[in-house]
């Protein structure tokens, strides 16, 4: 069997004392990045609405309901009562 032969030697490093390390101008970016706050949305109620159907025209699914309903819980006291004419936030 044959060895594998050494590889071959890398590029001479020059570690002169004289050199100097070049500065970065870059500026650092900051730590921790916030989204910018999401204004409030309202819906108004129409006839026929539900809390899921109105979840499903603002986010294409009805699973997270609740979310609208716990939102307006001081508006709504009854998550199967909405009234016509009701303003609800959307979260």
């Amino acid at each position: 069997m044959e060895e594998d032969p050494e590889p071959a030697p890398g590029p001479a490093v020059d570690t002169a004392a004289g050199t100097k390390a070049k500065k970065s101008t870059a500026k650092a970016a900051p730590k921790e990045q916030y989204a910018a706050p999401k204004k409030a949305r309202t819906y108004v109620v129409k006839k026929g609405d539900t809390l899921q159907k109105i979840y499903q025209k603002f986010y294409g699914t009805t699973r997270n309901w609740n979310k609208i309903f716990q939102a307006n819980r001081k508006v709504l006291k009854d998550k199967d009562l909405l009234i016509e004419g009701q303003r609800l936030v959307i979260p």
